[in-house]
């Protein structure tokens, strides 16, 4: 059976293919088109066109679903009850002034993508106790994301242990390896946290050539998350409260030193990575946080 859920607004609501239901919808023939930019020119010698520029910007996921008050009316909540309320449900948790996340259950797993209404849902007419009614969503990114968040720490062990894979360095400073697999069939951009240290820290992916690369030093309660996503690119200094968790305080872009990859990804595969200038009291040195990411329409 498939099941779409929306959250968003404060508010969920599941679409689902059975006819029992209190939302139907055909799951399994959603409708979803990728766009992007494609610029194709006829070079000079060559037989047929040359792509001189393509990228994928992002994702229109079109809904059609019904309500089915009457699987949901009774004596104490007529069917014409139950419709406006879901008129008014409807409206708002597909309000485009918020974003929301839509899982679907596919390819085995549960995926999502972040979107936003384009517009209120439009209703069509109410038949025989249901009311049909469609809406449009539109996601920055192409691409659904697998909902199982991938956080891997490299750093040295509490013991001063070393891994296999790790290169360790007489004294204070660190220099890491460590081989980072991405077991999807797409180049995943992660978030690159990189934890306190008595150096600037590196992080390289000698795989790709690409490095990331800080010109201050971290230290106490803080961390620096760098997202490579290239719709974002961002660099937020976190600070620990005092109950133990973190607060995003401020935007650090400056902090990125001019030597850093503008595109530091994963490929598919094995990426070997090494960070420089760790240092060997903290565990970890940084941390790759991503999505398994999936191109499905």
């Amino acid at each position: 059976m498939g099941k779409l859920t929306w959250e968003c607004n404060g508010a969920e609501i599941v679409l689902s293919d059975d006819e029992k239901a209190t939302i139907f919808c055909d799951v399994d023939n959603l409708p979803c088109t990728v766009t992007g930019t494609f610029d194709r020119r006829s070079a000079p010698g060559m037989q047929g066109t040359n792509t001189y520029s393509a990228a994928l910007s992002g994702m229109q996921i079109a809904i059609s679903g019904t309500v089915m008050a009457r699987n949901m009316g009774s004596k104490s909540r007529p069917v014409d009850l139950v419709l406006e309320d879901y008129r008014k449900l409807l409206c708002s948790v597909f309000n485009p002034l918020f974003s929301g996340k839509l899982t679907r259950n596919m390819m085995g797993g549960l995926y999502f993508v972040e979107a936003r209404a384009n517009s209120t849902p439009i209703f069509d007419t109410v038949f025989g106790g249901t009311l049909p009614f469609s809406v449009d969503l539109y996601a920055d990114e192409p691409y659904w994301k697998l909902d199982d968040k991938r956080i891997i720490d490299i750093g040295p062990s509490e013991t001063e242990t070393v891994f296999p894979g790790e290169t360790q360095e007489m004294g204070e400073v660190l220099s890491i390896s460590a081989a980072i697999l991405n077991q999807s069939h797409t180049g995943q951009y992660p978030i690159v946290r990189f934890w306190p240290a008595a150096n600037k820290p590196i992080l390289r992916n000698k795989t790709t050539g690409k490095v990331l690369a800080l010109n201050q030093r971290i230290t106490g309660d803080f961390y620096v998350d760098v997202d490579t996503y290239p719709s974002k690119n961002t660099v937020e200094l976190y600070r620990k409260k005092t109950d133990g968790s973190y607060e995003a305080i401020e935007n650090v872009s400056y902090w990125l030193s001019i030597d850093s990859s503008q595109d530091y990804y994963l490929v598919p595969g094995v990426n070997e990575l090494v960070v420089e200038n760790a240092t060997a009291s903290v565990y970890p040195a940084v941390s790759l946080i991503w999505y398994e990411r999936e191109l499905i329409v």
